[in-house]
């Protein structure tokens, strides 16, 4: 797991230069104004270094890194201030705290000592991982300073929900399906609405089997709003109705649907499902009145490819759910290369073309393992060109190894990598010159090709 720095600082403007600041510079951040929210995050997922401010109301710097401390004893905590009185140093001196820094930094020396702790990340690493984690855990840290709590109903039904970003949106979704008689979601290409609509039944203790949808792209018919009164009063059909087609529709019969939906039973739940598209570069036409709506109360639904731990959780129910068409859904299984090649593309086509892909591919394998040679069939047979994805080679392992290793001999000395290769009696003139471990190829090639 890449190396992360927590900032704590109760003046929220202060904290986000801080934050901006050190993401300039290719580190990982997350931020709080509140120490409560702070200790609960080092709790929950751990920092390789925790930056705080010492003057805070209800806590102050001293008694947040008391605190801190029990949690992890050998946690480097930088405490940054204005002017702090000779009693207040000696105070969190006794207490262990790593560094103290005065109000205001100087950059330089600040972004010195923090690399003695945490080394940043390659540019192209940083965006990617910085893209990953926004969405995986969108900060276990919010902008409010409070951690994620989910309140939706446990044990997800119909859509899955393993990936933190799925966890926000479907919590977002549950605040909006409970207060709301219209539900606004902004949809990346082929996401799982039905399944969507099902999951908000199931909230609803609505049926889950038998669904009502609109498509506001086809005319509309005579008689929709008794149609509509008839949904609400079946008992049978769930009072959850999907309404979609919006990007595909004109504005005027966008606007003859709008004056059909204001007219809709109160009883029912009116879940919008609109195609991300219509707010790209190029954007769909959509209905003006409902353009302001969607400003106010639209929730996103995260991409597949940020959600990998859904993919893989996708990936087998779905395999098994085509198998058991040939009568061995107990028995199909994933290939264990099967599972980069799903985790490192990118589905454009989300849901819709993993469930398509992985059919195809089910229909292709003769016996009850799923590999990623049929996958990759499939996906080029539509025009996808994947390259081949190897899993790790002892040689990733090793420098994987071998980064971690110096990584942790560089924050324990406070050295520069120089220093410590050259400690370690490694030739320099072999690797050139070299600012962090990630740049290092193997020191010890021969463990490659040892023997016994």
């Amino acid at each position: 797991m890449p190396q992360k720095i927590l900032v704590l600082d109760d003046e929220e403007n202060y904290a986000k230069m801080l934050h901006s600041l050190l993401e300039q510079h290719y580190f990982l951040v997350d931020s709080a104004t509140k120490p409560e929210a702070a200790l609960r995050g080092l709790e929950e997922q751990g920092y390789e270094l925790v930056i705080s401010d010492y003057k805070m109301p209800v806590m102050d710097g001293s008694d947040f890194l008391e605190k801190a401390r029990i949690i992890n004893p050998s946690l480097p905590v930088i405490l940054v201030s204005g002017l702090m009185n000779t009693p207040e140093l000696v105070k969190v001196a006794n207490m262990g705290v790593t560094l103290v820094l005065e109000k205001p930094i100087d950059i330089e020396n600040f972004l010195g000592h923090v690399k003695r702790f945490v080394q940043p990340l390659d540019e192209e690493e940083f965006y990617r991982q910085k893209h990953l984690q926004e969405s995986a855990s969108a900060n276990a840290v919010g902008e409010d300073g409070e951690p994620f709590v989910r309140r939706y109903p446990e044990g997800s039904a119909f859509v899955s929900d393993r990936s933190q970003s799925m966890q926000m949106f479907l919590d977002e979704l549950w605040r909006a399906a409970s207060e709301q008689a219209h539900v606004f979601l902004k949809l990346p290409p082929g996401a799982e609405f039905e399944r969507l609509l099902r999951e908000i039944s199931r909230w609803q203790g609505q049926p889950t089997n038998q669904l009502y949808t609109i498509d506001i792209s086809s005319p509309v018919p005579q008689g929709m709003v008794e149609r509509l009164n008839a949904v609400a009063g079946s008992g049978e059909l769930s009072n959850v109705v999907g309404v979609y087609g919006y990007g595909q529709s004109p504005l005027k019969l966008q606007e003859a649907w709008v004056d059909i939906l204001r007219e809709a039973p109160e009883d029912l739940l009116l879940v919008h499902g609109i195609d991300a598209r219509v707010f790209g570069r190029e954007p769909l036409p959509i209905n003006p009145e409902l353009s302001e709506l969607l400003v106010q109360s639209l929730c996103e639904m995260p991409p597949l490819s940020d959600r990998l731990s859904d993919i893989a959780a996708y990936a087998l129910s779905l395999c098994q759910h085509c198998a058991a068409t040939r009568g061995n859904a107990e028995r199909m299984t994933l290939a264990p290369e099967l599972a980069p090649l799903l985790l490192q593309y990118d589905w454009p086509g989300n849901f819709q073309q993993l469930a398509d892909v992985l059919h195809r591919a089910v229909n292709l394998t003769d016996g009850d393992i799923l590999g990623a040679e049929a996958v990759r069939e499939v996906l080029k047979r539509t025009g996808e060109v994947v390259a081949a994805t190897a899993l790790p080679t002892l040689s990733d392992y090793l420098q994987a190894e071998q980064r971690q290793y110096l990584e942790q001999v560089l924050k324990a000395s406070g050295q520069d990598i120089s220093s410590v290769l050259d400690r370690m009696e490694v030739d320099l003139s072999l690797h050139g010159s070299v600012d962090s471990p990630r740049e290092l190829g193997l020191l010890y090639p021969e463990l490659l090709t040892a023997k016994g």
